[in-house]
């Protein structure tokens, strides 16, 4: 694994080769849709699939400060802000390229990461932590606002060797605020050839999803949480893009009637049946049950 240290602290190598948006684009696929643009992107290749790319040095005039007189469904924009002159006046801009209901999409570089730093890094121009933009999103009328913190690509991550559900108390202890749990539906190495799913007889470790959520729900208050959980297809069948799984019946499980028992009283269960499927909990304290098709591509049940 290639390393890079500044001022004593350790990075992944990857934070210095460019295309930041690799990280927050599988998520961003979630809410961006429609017509919109990717601010910054760099490269074509880089930018959000779908998307208009826009940046300064692409042979067209467009720019963060120059778009299009047209509004858009949404405007996606991944280490770009930090570069502008004044980025309160950029993003009120963006704002008013939106059409009614659009979804701003920001990836921002941490605060935490010190390279990148202003007094550091002269190409950036300004330093963020969530709330900062939080606080300007809800005095400028934006709805439904989701913010994270750091990630890989800002830096420190732990690894933890063990079963999921035995664990998960420990680690839950130490998070602070919303959180946006990322999930996968089924044991680690399926996906990759190191094992098949007839060779793992437990039911928890072959699918230990049921028991992860179970100890998440136990152990803190989830109101405010997110959730995205891949593979729907393995609990069910559906209209999915790759098909359903010939071996459910064998080795999958019987519907997420557990999901649905869990979270009746906190969330919103939708299913998206892009790709393998997946399965998205959005809080019942924000007010989007008319918009849930909005915020997916593909079915919405």
């Amino acid at each position: 694994m290639q390393i890079i240290e500044f001022k004593g602290e350790k990075y992944p190598g990857f934070q210095a080769y460019g295309n930041a948006a690799q990280f927050a684009i599988p998520y961003a696929k979630y809410f961006c849709n429609g017509i919109g643009y990717d601010i910054g992107c760099c490269k074509k290749e880089w930018s959000l699939p779908g998307s208009v790319a826009v940046d300064i040095d692409m042979p067209d005039e467009w720019e963060a400060n120059h778009l299009p007189d047209t509004e858009v469904d949404y405007i996606f924009s991944s280490h770009c802000l930090e570069h502008v002159d004044d980025w309160a006046h950029t993003l009120l801009y963006w704002t008013e390229k939106l059409c009614s209901g659009g979804v701003l999409f920001l990836y921002l570089p941490h605060y935490d990461q010190k390279y990148w730093r202003p007094w550091n890094n002269r190409k950036h121009k300004h330093a963020f932590v969530p709330e900062v933009i939080v606080d300007f999103m809800e005095e400028n009328g934006y709805t439904n606002i989701f913010s994270s913190q750091r990630d890989l690509n800002h830096s420190n991550v732990n690894w933890h060797l063990g079963r999921s559900f035995d664990l998960l108390p420990e680690i839950l202890s130490d998070l602070e605020g919303n959180t946006l749990f990322w999930m996968d539906a089924h044991f680690p190495g399926a996906d990759f050839g190191l094992s098949s799913y007839g060779d793992e007889k437990d039911d928890e470790k072959r699918l230990p999803l049921k028991k992860e959520l179970e100890t998440i729900v136990e152990n803190r208050d989830v109101t405010n949480d997110v959730f995205v959980i891949d593979d729907l297809r393995i609990y069910e069948d559906g209209p999915f893009e790759t098909g359903d799984w010939e071996d459910r019946d064998k080795y999958g499980g019987d519907g997420i009637e557990f999901i649905e028992n869990l979270f009746e009283d906190t969330h919103y269960v939708v299913r998206s049946y892009n790709a393998q499927g997946s399965i998205i909990l959005l809080p019942l304290t924000l007010e989007v049950e008319d918009e849930l098709e909005n915020l997916l591509v593909g079915a919405v049940e």
